[in-house]
């Protein structure tokens, strides 16, 4: 009887250590990613806005640069 028990504590001590060494080797999740944008605010609109933008400002320093041009 003393072998028998003998033998299933050794079979439980080796499946905690397995388990203990099984949990041990799973990698930790990614740490949440860091965004740019608000997540409420798709970056479409914030691109469109931006090359209308850029389109304005273009004009603007295009014009003022045919006016200072000198006419011949």
């Amino acid at each position: 009887m003393k072998k028998k028990n003998n033998h299933t504590i050794h079979l439980l001590i080796m499946a905690l250590v397995n388990t203990f060494s099984f949990a041990a080797t799973i990698p930790e999740p990614p740490p949440p990613l860091k965004r740019a944008v608000p997540p409420g605010l798709p970056i479409d609109e914030h691109l469109l806005v931006f090359i209308i933008l850029t389109i304005l400002l273009s004009f603007y320093f295009f014009r003022k640069s045919i006016k200072k041009a000198p006419k011949v």
